[in-house]
């Protein structure tokens, strides 16, 4: 019995051996819709990185093991999964994606799609903007489409991200793109919530400088904000969320002890070796010349034990722990054949990671639109959002105007607030105040920075626009609109007069304030013919645009109020004359962005004319009559 068993564990032990060997595995990729094999379809062993592509003949061929699922996907068709079960030559033909290529895209004033689009456009799902907490939409951006880079140039609460779509070139030495939202023009969507979003379309080749002009040469990223459902009562959503951030990392320094003796033998000399040798407080005493009657420092705070625990973490004093970041959205929103209706407010509050930072936004919009008749429709599409911030000091180039680069300069022997006993040598309390730098004389401390500056910035910011949608034909849409972008912008700063050393104070107490307006007015007026007859397309849009900018604001400035109270943070209540400041700035531009503009789009079988085809030549006639016919009472 012990003979038979052997001969057939080891059949077992074997095939199991053969099983476990790789294969070469071929096949060919066909199209279901096309007689011609599909060229570049990705072919991948599914839960691995082992794969391939096709090649021209629609051919693959790669190392898989029996059991494996190939997973074959390719741009436009359903991806299909095939289980490899021998070497056998492996045949798919995949099905296309209907639902993929009728989705349609926004295209600057008008939709496609996507199986009639020629030009690079990335879309981007509303979903996954939500997916990551951010304060703006831009934040939100990162990662979502390709050839779109989105950079953070900053860690201040709010702050708007650089993007750049296809690398930097622009005619206009800019390398920031448009956005377009509801058909507005903008700069920025710093006043835009996550949760308001619809969709996003980001157009990344020249088709967009032929739509929107010059300033459309690093892209337009198209904008289409949520709006009512025709098809329901009211209906209320509520979203909330709740979360703290924390600094990634921290710089690896030295400690107290370790930093004052490479000052020593890097830099200190005979002398400084000789009272590094006589301890710690005897080294620190003499560098700083901290003996008899020097104001700045303490004379009975223990230096040398502070060094001995380590020192003081400038890093760990200067980020906030557990920054609390929490955002609430509420929207309502309904319809029916008479139109649709949506209004939404949402609250945003970000706690910055360094200390004396801080971003909140309250955000309210409506968007509506009625059908007065069956040819007729207006609408309009309104948002305002009021924001306001404070921003801790980020030069960083200079350790006197950041509070990174002052934390990183400060000496880790140093406190961070003297304690309440000390007494400088000339018998004065300096207990409570910050430290005075003892390694650099021109290093001022980050706490200085932080609570001896009183930053308050507001922004409270309109966009919008109304239209008037006419259908006076079949396949015929006017759609004349106004748009507004509205900015008021206040900043107010005080200043506290204090001396903590002689690179570390401020004389007098200062208050400065300035306003500054930015409004930008668009009318567009844009015809377009669009009709479908059987498997026949045809689209034609025509259409100008007029912009006005305009620009004022005024600042002025002062010093030496003698009641520092908060509310009396005002100019008229400075009493040094001669420090008072006053300036103001004016600015207008006016521009016709396009007069006018024709695109086509057609999408025709190659059939032969038919008198449908006829009716629809004929229709365009009468569409561009209109147009001329308005354009004329227009000018």
């Amino acid at each position: 019995m012990k003979h038979k068993i052997l001969p057939v564990v080891f059949l077992l032990f074997a095939s199991l051996t053969v099983w476990a060997q790789s294969l070469t595995v071929t096949g060919v990729v066909m199209a279901q819709d096309e007689p011609d094999p599909v060229i570049g379809a990705n072919v991948m062993v599914k839960g691995t990185t082992n794969g391939t592509i096709t090649d021209f003949d629609g051919n693959f061929s790669l190392q898989a093991k029996v059991g494996d699922v190939l997973q074959v996907s390719f741009m436009g068709y359903k991806a299909q999964d095939v289980k490899v079960s021998s070497t056998a030559p492996i045949r798919v033909t995949l099905e296309p994606d209907n639902v993929q290529l009728q989705e349609v895209v926004a295209i600057g004033y008008g939709t496609m799609k996507k199986s009639d689009l020629t030009g690079a456009v990335s879309s981007v799902r509303a979903e996954d903007l939500q997916k990551t907490p951010m304060a703006t939409v831009d934040q939100a951006l990162q990662g979502k489409a390709a050839g779109v880079t989105v950079n953070a140039n900053s860690g201040q609460p709010g702050a708007a991200a650089e993007i750049r779509i296809r690398g930097i070139g622009s005619v206009k030495s800019e390398s920031t793109p448009i956005y377009v939202v509801d058909g507005v023009v903008l700069k920025d969507i710093n006043f835009l919530t996550p949760s308001d979003i619809e969709s996003m379309e980001i157009m990344k080749d020249a088709s967009s400088t032929a739509i929107y002009g010059s300033q459309a040469a690093n892209g337009v990223i198209l904008i289409t904000t949520k709006s009512g459902h025709t098809d329901r009562k009211a209906a209320i959503s509520f979203n909330a969320y709740w979360g703290i951030q924390n600094r990634w990392r921290k710089l690896d320094v030295m400690n107290a002890m370790d930093q004052a003796q490479t000052e020593v033998l890097m830099a200190g000399g005979a002398k400084a070796i000789t009272n590094w040798n006589k301890g710690f407080a005897t080294w620190w005493q003499k560098t700083n010349n901290a003996s008899g009657t020097n104001p700045y420092y303490p004379v009975n705070f223990d230096y040398a034990a502070h060094a001995a625990t380590g020192g003081t973490d400038w890093q760990d004093e200067v980020f906030h722990k557990n920054a609390l970041v929490h955002n609430y959205s509420l929207s309502i929103d309904g319809g029916g054949e008479w139109g649709s209706y949506l209004f939404s407010a949402s609250y945003f509050n970000q706690d910055g990671t360094l200390h004396g930072s801080n971003y909140e936004r309250l955000t309210l919009r409506v968007n509506s639109n009625f059908n007065v008749r069956k040819w007729l429709r207006i609408g309009e599409n309104l948002s305002f959002s009021t924001s306001r911030s404070r921003n801790a000091m980020n030069n960083n180039a200079s350790p006197q105007a950041s509070v990174l680069s002052a934390a990183l300069a400060m000496a880790p022997w140093d406190p961070v607030y003297y304690p309440d006993y000390a007494v400088n040598g000339l018998g004065e309390s300096i207990g409570g105040q910050p430290s005075a730098a003892s390694n650099f004389t021109n290093v001022v401390n980050p706490m200085s920075m932080i609570f001896n500056t009183e930053p308050n910035n507001k922004v409270q910011r309109w966009v919008g626009d109304i239209f008037i949608e006419i259908k006076p034909v079949e396949g015929l849409t006017i759609r004349p609109s106004l748009s507004m972008d509205l900015s008021n912008n206040m900043d107010r700063t005080f200043n506290y007069a204090y001396r903590y050393s002689n690179a570390d104070y401020r004389e007098h107490n200062s208050v400065g304030a300035s306003m500054a307006r930015y409004m930008t007015l668009t009318n567009d007026n844009v015809i377009t013919y669009a009709r479908d007859i059987q498997k026949h397309s045809f689209s034609i849009m025509a259409g100008e645009t007029m912009q006005q900018y305009n620009y004022y604001s005024v600042s002025a400035g002062g010093q030496d109020i003698v009641n520092i109270d908060p509310k009396n943070w005002y100019i008229f209540n400075t009493k040094n004359d001669s420090t008072r400041t006053e300036g103001d700035a004016v600015a207008r531009t006016r521009r016709l962005l396009s007069s006018p503009v024709c695109t086509i789009v057609t999408t025709i079988a190659i059939l032969p004319l038919s008198t449908s085809v006829q009716m629809l030549l004929h229709d365009s006639r009468r569409a561009i009559e209109v147009y001329g016919a308005i354009s004329r009472l227009w000018h």
